[in-house]
């Protein structure tokens, strides 16, 4: 007999309805410890109950060895599952799930403008910065992101005047959060900069590449700058543009999402 036999019955599989749904693997206090979406529940739920010894059921196996109890919500439809799971996942942030359990982990990047000072900011928290920012993002890979970052800002310092960190004291207090400024920005800078970073237009990029141009150390390290470059290319193809176009498809002129609404726009934009 099989544990998920012993745990739950021979016959727990023939009451599963066949239907599109999310299930619940729980633990003595009722919790989730695994949420799950399924087009089929019994399928799916015969998958844990045939999960053999090889590498690839080793996940469902430690699931069901952890679990006590396993219900389920019937959905209408495989969107409505998605949805649903995502819900119960970002509301129960259940141990053996990790996509989007984490949702306010979701990197954002703010730009702000005031009397030609650019700043720029990379957090988790945009909703506790001390300036107001326009926002792009939000985006899963905090990795991908972070180097688009540390490219953006190191090549700005080739081109403008970086401020000192001393003068970002009121900016940086806040925890998760990156900023930097920079002064005697051209007054287009900003705008073109935003739009590049939620995927509108790479404008901002092909200023850039003739404002570095004309800096002598910016030519001295051509290679160093190229590597930055392309490390920006690729997060306007494999970030921002994706997010850009999943916007426009779900929720027509919107330009920004938020942490927790991240996820459900990308279920919502695959059902369009």
């Amino acid at each position: 007999m099989t544990t998920f036999d012993k745990k739950f019955g021979e016959t727990f599989i023939k009451g599963v309805p066949p239907s599109p749904g999310v299930y619940f693997f729980r633990d003595a206090d009722g919790s989730p410890l695994y949420v799950g979406k399924a087009n089929h529940l019994r399928k799916r739920l015969q998958q844990y109950r045939r999960a053999g010894k090889k590498k690839k059921d080793r996940k469902l196996r430690k699931i069901v060895r952890h679990a006590i109890a396993l219900d389920w919500t019937v959905c209408e439809s495989e969107k409505a599952a998605l949805l649903l799971e995502i819900q119960k996942i970002q509301e129960y942030r259940p141990v053996f799930n990790v996509e989007g359990s984490w949702f306010f982990l979701y990197p954002m990047m703010g730009v702000a403008e005031h009397e030609r000072c650019l700043t720029l900011c990379l957090t988790t928290l945009p909703d506790e910065q001390p300036l107001e920012f326009e926002w792009a993002g939000a985006w899963r890979s905090r990795a991908e992101v972070r180097e688009a970052f540390d490219a953006l800002t190191e090549l700005l310092r080739f081109v403008y005047h970086p401020e000192p960190p001393g003068r970002l004291k009121n900016l940086r207090g806040v925890k998760y959060t990156t900023v930097r400024a920079y002064r005697n920005v051209a007054p287009e800078f900003a705008s073109y900069l935003i739009q590049f970073l939620r995927g509108e237009s790479k404008t901002f990029l092909s200023q850039l590449l003739i404002d570095l141009l004309e800096k002598p150390d910016a030519r001295f390290r051509s290679a160093e700058v190229q590597e930055k470059i392309n490390t920006l290319k690729r997060f306007y193809r494999n970030h921002a543009r994706p997010l850009y176009r999943t916007l426009q498809k779900a929720r027509p002129g919107a330009r920004v999402v938020t942490q927790a609404e991240r996820d459900a726009l990308h279920i919502e934009s695959r059902f369009q």
